[in-house]
């Protein structure tokens, strides 16, 4: 792996770190959002906020790949000494970005409020939040669009300490600033969370719009839409891979809102906003252990062995820190302050089932992005909401709404090993290293869920659910694939080590020379 060539590489270092400091920071201040506001609201209004917010959140995956093609060419030509021709598809990539905007907006005022009152059965205060706050969308909607837009600028010109701000302000605009603007009113009112939220949106498109002008010097305005189709042509499969998400992100929160209610949409979406970050922060603490997983410059062999080994150290980790993390839920139950039932245990159990299915699909949808395979991530990802849209219907009356996603995640696994059985990705590598692990925890997963819904003792299932985690780690440290993998985790250790270390040597070297000089 010659982790060590890379943790040596002060660039690349410095930039891991700061990309996992800034969404451990930032995820830990988002991730009260949810909580508190569900505790504040009750679950039907906190039902109702989510779906709203969810409307404005997923407005991004309409624009058309316009960030991550900005990104690509803006790179390109920053780096190769042709910094203005950069500059001119920054404001290209913007101009497109805001008209898309300004459209979604007045759909959003023309219909909005009519398709929701349609989708669900609203109270008369339900139908006041909508009342209060339509005229208050489009400025989300805009600082949504702009922020996710601008977030590319410091990724292209690797100015990973801007990257690690941004995720900061994304959490402080749209997670802690709802929570304290919410709890300055007593009782906290559904129509100020969700004002504070979409005003959220907008404060954390505009900071992230300044601080990026302060960045490259000017502050960027759309500019000509010449060559704006072509930008749309680039972006056209990225575009598609976004907009997978939108169908069962709102499919599945239409129907759990119809045949359920808005109160087990508002705990469905608490649960379903947690999983979202806890996988994006322990997917970017992964990355920073991996900081050469991105180069080309290694041979195909090496990189299929660096796939491989990422997908399955993600796909181990992710698989203890859910049985783990259910067995210590399980002992809490009876201290939590909301009421634990038969429904919510089997959400709970699903959404961990989901965390393990998912997160190890996250390093290699990214491993194809980086290749240029966007057409490959498309197809992987377009199996994942097909299969969780048909398996939907048939599981959210009885509760089982995460497990949607569970299977989702299988038949995605599924597509990507059939698209990998060739070439350098033989069975000695993704077969040994990723599949045997992938089914196991699964499997197991399944076993202890299914033990956890029984009216077995506590402590039972507690040892249980320990027993199997225990069995599956045992089995992965087995013949020479174990030693393999037990070689790989030390090397990673060491690894590990070093990154620590050159963080620390660089906070400390400052301090130092200051000291020199003073004497």
């Amino acid at each position: 792996m010659h982790f060590r060539e890379g943790v040596h590489h002060k660039e690349i270092t410095r930039g891991a770190l700061w990309n996992i400091l800034g969404y451990l920071l930032g995820g830990a201040i988002a991730l009260t959002l949810p909580i508190l506001l569900l505790k504040w609201l009750g679950r039907a209004q906190y039902g109702l906020v989510s779906y709203l917010s969810l409307i404005v959140s997923q407005a991004y995956l309409l624009n058309l790949g316009m960030g991550e093609v900005m990104a690509q060419r803006l790179t390109v030509s920053y780096f190769s000494g042709r910094a203005s021709e950069g500059w001119q598809v920054l404001r290209t990539a913007l101009g497109v970005v805001w008209i898309i905007t300004l459209v979604l907006s007045i759909l959003w005022l023309n219909w909005g409020r009519e398709i929701i009152c349609l989708v669900f059965a609203l109270t008369v205060e339900e139908t006041r939040l909508i009342y209060a706050t339509e005229r208050w969308m489009p400025l989300g909607i805009w600082g949504i669009q702009t922020g996710v837009f601008m977030n590319w600028v410091p990724v292209a010109l690797r100015r990973f300490q801007w990257a690690a701000f941004n995720a900061i302000s994304q959490a402080v605009w749209q997670g802690l600033f709802p929570l304290v603007l919410t709890g300055l009113f007593s009782p906290p009112s559904p129509v100020v969370a969700m004002q504070s939220i979409l005003l959220g949106y907008a404060l954390y498109g505009l900071t992230l719009w300044l601080s990026g002008a302060y960045l490259i010097g000017f502050i960027p305005f759309p500019g000509s839409l010449k060559g704006s189709l072509s930008l749309i042509r680039q972006g056209l499969w990225a575009s598609l891979n976004s907009l997978l998400a939108i169908p069962f992100a709102f499919v599945e929160r239409s129907l759990v809102g119809r045949w359920a209610s808005l109160s087990y949409m508002g705990f469905y979406s608490a649960l379903h906003y947690i999983l979202t970050k806890c996988m994006t922060i322990w997917t970017k603490g992964a990355e920073a252990l991996f900081p050469v997983f991105g180069s080309q410059r290694d041979t195909a062999s090496r990189q299929a062995l660096r796939l491989s080994q990422a997908v399955w150290f993600v796909s181990i980790t992710s698989g203890v820190v859910g049985f783990l993390g259910w067995a210590i839920f399980l002992l809490g139950v009876p201290w939590l302050p909301i009421r634990i039932g038969l429904d919510e245990m089997k959400m709970i159990s699903g959404m961990v089932a989901a965390w393990i299915g998912l997160t190890p699909l996250t390093p290699l949808i990214t491993f194809f992005h980086s290749r240029g395979l966007i057409k490959t991530a498309f197809w992987i990802n377009f199996s994942l909401t097909a299969t969780q849209l048909a398996l939907l219907p048939l599981l959210v009356r009885e509760g089982l709404l995460f497990w949607a996603l569970a299977g989702g995640a299988l038949v995605a696994m599924a597509v990507a090993t059939w698209v990998l059985r060739e070439g350098v990705f033989t069975r000695r590598l993704w077969g040994s290293w990723v599949i045997p692990t992938y089914t196991r925890l699964m499997g197991g997963w399944l076993v202890a869920a299914l033990l956890s819904l029984t009216g077995m003792n506590l402590n039972f299932k507690v040892l249980f659910i320990l027993t199997i985690l225990a069995i599956l780690i045992g089995l992965e440290g087995r013949g020479t694939m174990g030693l393999h993998k037990v070689s790989f985790l030390r090397t990673l250790g060491y690894a590990l080590k070093g990154l620590c270390s050159t963080a620390w040597g660089g906070f400390l070297r400052p301090l130092r020379q200051r000291a020199t000089n003073n004497r």
